[in-house]
């Protein structure tokens, strides 16, 4: 008699997170421009800029049920680097929004939307004041974040205080004549949570009569040739699956369950290439679900209206 522990890595919990921040920009008066907000995604004469106003959209969607304690602030750091040196030499922080705490029990969905207006003015100043206090010419860079923390619990899941920390980062350059609002973040993204599960086995170890030993031999024989063309199609197909995950392993990742088709429109793919191909052209990961390993297997891409879905069968 025997015990063997094996430890394996278990997929307990996955989660999407989609990103966005939109924003305008508000002018001084001039005579050049008819109007005086411009929307985003422009390039803009700094000395024209009044304020920039954003929003943040943070929406957190997970597979599972949970209670979750969260909490959000929005911080702006100011970043200072030497001329042609790009090492830093000042850096000045603040919080735009101060710390919110939230609690929510039995939820699989979090969305934080959030408001601040960004004084141009203020900090382009700033920056032209510590130059003529020391006779510094700098590079100035100001970052916005809205910061999201989640504290996750479930006993269904053995989550306990499972912590995710994550951010939508855009930052603003502050000296340069022209200004664009550059985006730090990817707009969509998803994670798991693994656990390590040890399996004990007690293994009884039992002498067996010749007989029986040679019965079962027999039988298992007989299951090998009877199986034999079936098992070859499968081992086929189990290893051209594990080619595409080990090939793609920076952007596939593996579910527990099937996604939920009924929030966005579906566009079937005929080939998987074509569904790595819209993939990597939107930056983001492909969702593998083994429903069957055996007869099919389903990969997807989510993006904001669509999911992309391409079934692999034997």
């Amino acid at each position: 008699m025997g015990i063997d522990k094996t430890i394996k890595n278990q997929h307990i919990y996955s989660y999407n997170v989609q990103k966005n921040n939109l924003y305008e920009v508000e002018l001084k008066p001039n005579k050049f421009y008819e109007c005086s907000v411009l929307p985003s995604e422009y390039c803009y004469a700094s000395q024209s800029i009044n304020n920039i106003n954003m929003n943040f959209r943070y929406k957190f969607n997970a597979n599972h049920k949970a209670n979750i304690n969260y909490n959000y602030n929005i911080t702006a750091e100011l970043v200072g680097k030497v001329e042609n040196n790009e090492k830093e030499i000042w850096n000045k922080s603040c919080k735009l929004i101060e710390d919110n705490c939230e609690k929510q029990e039995y939820i699989d969905e979090v969305c934080v939307d959030k408001k601040v207006c960004i004084d141009y003015k203020e900090y382009n100043n700033l920056v032209q004041d510590f130059e003529k206090e020391y006779g510094i010419k700098i590079n100035a860079i100001l970052k916005v974040k809205l910061n999201v923390c989640f504290n996750i619990n479930s006993i269904e899941n053995n989550l306990q205080n499972e912590k995710i920390e994550d951010c939508i980062e855009t930052e603003i350059p502050i000296t340069n004549t022209v200004t664009e609002v550059i985006k730090k973040y990817e707009d969509t993204n998803s994670n798991m949570i693994d656990k390590s599960i040890v399996e004990v086995t007690e293994i009884v170890f039992y002498i067996v009569g010749g007989l029986l030993e040679l019965g079962v031999i027999i039988i298992i024989i007989r299951l090998i040739i009877k199986n034999k063309k079936s098992n070859n199609i499968n081992e086929k197909y189990k290893k051209r699956i594990n080619k595409i995950l080990k090939y793609y392993k920076e952007i596939i990742v593996e579910i527990e369950s099937e996604i939920c088709l009924e929030s966005k429109d579906i566009i079937y793919v005929k080939k998987l290439e074509d569904l790595i191909d819209i993939a990597e052209q939107n930056k983001c990961c492909i969702l593998y679900y083994k429903a069957n390993l055996i007869k099919e297997s389903k990969w997807y891409v989510i993006l904001d209206k669509y999911i992309f879905l391409y079934k692999m069968k034997k």
